[in-house]
């Protein structure tokens, strides 16, 4: 059995347990290469990161996190910024996982747009306004392998964009929600849906 990650000593609102959850999921990409939208100051990537280590090369995926770290304020308060950039790498370096993961310092649906390789696992954590989420989601499922999941974190909350998205997701009968963990809820499309 593989020791818990311990990431207690990085900036970020993923729990203990929401790390294990991101760290499982990432073990399991078969194919593809994964995507976090909203990546901070980096302790989601190191536990997506840490999870695509175990899977052997050639066929361990590499993690895109696309943030661009401009000024915003976040739903629940919290300011942003270019000063976020450099925490982000100082994370990376000192977990190990600077040459695993590639930070994209563009926004989400920029990036989507040009993006050509295929996605095993998506992780929104963005912008969660209900607009830019959803946003997110059309930007993003044309990427998704057959059997890939997408991830969404602070999805419990009924007044954030997450928890409305996954509502009508799960509603129009081509999503489901596969497993969740405190605020991350896991979704699988639906097949033949």
């Amino acid at each position: 059995m593989r020791a818990a990650l311990d990431l207690s000593n990085y900036e970020g609102s993923v729990s203990p347990d929401e790390v294990e959850f991101l760290r499982a999921h990432a073990a399991q990409v078969a194919a593809g290469c994964i995507v976090e939208v909203g990546s901070w100051r980096g302790k989601s990537a190191i536990a997506l990161a840490a999870g695509a280590s175990e899977i052997a090369e050639p066929h361990r995926p590499l993690v895109y996190c696309v943030d661009p770290h401009r000024q915003a304020v976040g739903v629940y308060g919290g300011r942003f910024g270019p000063h976020d950039r450099p925490e982000f790498y100082r994370a990376m370096l000192r977990a190990g996982y600077a040459e695993a993961v590639a930070l994209i310092n563009l926004p989400s649906a920029v990036v989507a747009r040009a993006f050509a390789e295929p996605v095993g696992l998506l992780f929104i954590d963005g912008d969660h306004t209900e607009a830019a989420v959803q946003a997110d989601v059309d930007a993003w499922t044309p990427h998704l392998l057959p059997g890939a999941m997408m991830l969404l974190d602070d999805a419990l909350d009924p007044e954030v964009g997450p928890h409305k998205v996954i509502a009508r997701l799960t509603a129009s009968g081509r999503w489901r929600v596969h497993s969740a963990v405190g605020k991350v809820v896991a979704l699988e499309m639906v097949s033949g849906a």
